[in-house]
């Protein structure tokens, strides 16, 4: 490409762009929504970020067999030198090994910030259905139907359920 990147590389972005886009709208959905985010619904997002690591990984992979082979052919041109081009080359993949070692960092990082948060949000809603089901069940066992301040209740601990879930 003559001006900006490549095709590929527009393809790569756009590619790891619709999987960011896809995670923040997962995720703003469950925020807006109030529905009970769960365990799958984190394996989803972990899901999305690994395809994230896996298209920046290509590309790294991709530009990285491209290098080489540049080193190669400036070589056999004659318009370097097979020392200057090992030099070069040495230079350049421990270039790749630091990207590579700080996206693979950035993917921990989400996927442990992510388990964490899943986590937090799976005991939250655990704590509150555990709450819920204590009423419903006293009602049972006194052979009877939820009171209307039971009923408002559950109400407010279900409300409770969907701010901590925010929050989180």
């Amino acid at each position: 490409a003559k001006d900006g990147v490549s095709k590929k590389t527009a393809k790569l972005v756009n590619r790891y762009a619709d999987e960011n886009n896809d995670v923040t709208s997962k995720l703003e959905y469950f925020k807006a929504s109030g529905d009970v985010y769960t365990k799958e619904d984190s394996e989803e997002v972990i899901k999305s970020y690994d395809k994230m690591q896996s298209i920046v990984q290509d590309h790294i992979d991709s530009v990285r067999g491209n290098s080489k082979s540049d080193f190669d052919k400036l070589v056999e041109s004659g318009v370097m030198s097979g020392e200057t081009a090992n030099k070069a080359s040495q230079k350049a993949e421990e270039n790749w090994k630091f990207r590579e070692t700080k996206q693979k960092e950035y993917h921990d990082s989400l996927v442990k910030l992510e388990n964490e948060r899943a986590d937090k949000i799976e005991k939250s809603n655990k704590t509150h259905e555990d709450k819920i089901n204590a009423i419903k069940k006293k009602a049972l066992e006194e052979n009877r139907s939820l009171t209307a301040s039971e009923n408002d209740r559950i109400s407010q601990l279900e409300k409770q359920r969907q701010e901590s879930q925010t929050k989180i």
